[in-house]
């Protein structure tokens, strides 16, 4: 039982700093011998359980302390010392044109920066270990999209050696750097041009539990601000996968017994697939259900659909987060920043005045 009482021990003064700061170079087993008086065969297997649990990252024939307090002169940004740095991207759902449009800028944004883009695709499960993969491939400072908010991934991230930019909105990070959309007041202008349209009747549509985000929050901030009433039937389901399998959305638009039915949708996507659900059920657009979108993605034009939607620079995203990210690797500090990025509505022909 003595070696899990040294390995708590162990595990207790790296995650506090005894041992050094975030990227600094670990002991080896001759030093884990002395400081804590353990044979060599118990210093192995306090550093192989350090490192199963990617308390300590090994590059090479060395190990890297991961506790997320930075030291400026740590031993892996000496490693990493090169003139054009590796700048780690983890996209999120390449597929879906908003990820994959923000991913192209950033990447050509590394590149005319003279820098080196490290670009790798996960899933929710993989993230974890794809951005240890970027900290040993050597990369200096990564741009996440953030996949997953559990415990263990949320831990990663905040033990990283390296700095992160996270393109998100609700990151639980402490002190977390972040670009986004300005998502929240994107969302009250657009609980206000539907009312100002004279729809009546409103709701939010998503392909998941959206009710928590910034966009909605901001939605329903107008809401509440004029008395507007909005309850948790007004949050519409939408399911993307089987498109024409909403047959309770639909339902729920028929029998609500307002003049006209406002509807804010998450993304373009989604405001696209429901317009032509709404006419396939010879429900009228713009007269009866008007739609409002985001993003105004260049996959919605070959379609022939003026959406009413919220446009902004996929490249000042980019940029911004570069900027962001290069401050902090020059400074190895925590930076508590939020950059939102402007938006501005833009009323096409889902939406109409009564």
């Amino acid at each position: 039982m003595k070696i899990q009482k040294i390995l708590k021990e162990v595990r207790s003064d790296l995650l506090s700093g005894k041992l050094g700061a975030s990227g600094d170079k670990f002991m080896i087993a001759e030093d884990l011998m002395k400081r804590y008086d353990v044979s060599f065969v118990s210093a192995l297997k306090i550093i192989n359980y350090l490192v199963d649990n990617d308390l300590i990252v090994p590059i090479g024939n060395k190990k890297f302390i991961m506790n997320g307090l930075y030291n400026k002169d740590c031993e892996l940004f000496k490693l990493f010392e090169s003139k054009r740095k590796k700048i780690g991207i983890l996209p999120k759902h390449i597929t879906n044109p908003f990820f994959s449009k923000v991913t192209e800028s950033i990447y050509n944004t590394v590149l005319k920066n003279g820098n080196i883009p490290v670009l790798k695709l996960s899933s929710g499960e993989t993230e974890k270990d794809t951005l240890i993969a970027l900290v040993k491939e050597g990369c200096h400072g990564i741009i996440s999209f953030f996949q997953n908010n559990t415990p263990d991934i949320v831990d990663i991230y905040e033990r990283l050696p390296v700095p992160v930019v996270f393109i998100h909105d609700a990151v639980p990070i402490k002190d977390a750097s972040v670009v986004n959309s300005d998502n929240r007041i994107s969302g009250y202008y657009a609980a206000k041009h539907l009312v100002e349209y004279g729809y009546s009747s409103l709701y939010t549509c998503s392909s998941f539990y959206a009710v928590g985000s910034q966009r909605f929050l901001g939605f329903t901030d107008y809401l509440n601000e004029h008395d507007i009433p909005f309850g948790e039937e007004k949050s519409l389901f939408f399911n993307l996968s089987n498109p024409y399998k909403n047959h309770s959305l639909i339902n729920t638009i028929r029998s609500d017994p307002a003049k006209r039915i406002g509807i804010f949708c998450y993304h373009d996507l989604i405001a696209e697939y429901l317009y032509n659900l709404l006419k396939i059920n010879r429900i009228n657009v713009p007269e009866k259900v008007g739609i409002v979108g985001y993003d105004k993605l260049d996959t919605i034009m070959p379609s022939g659909l003026n959406l009413t939607t919220f446009s902004y620079s996929f490249d000042d995203i980019a940029r911004s987060a570069y900027d962001l990210l290069m401050r902090n690797c020059e400074t190895l500090i925590p930076n508590p920043v939020m950059i939102r990025e402007h938006t501005f509505l833009v009323i096409g022909k889902t939406t109409s005045k009564t």
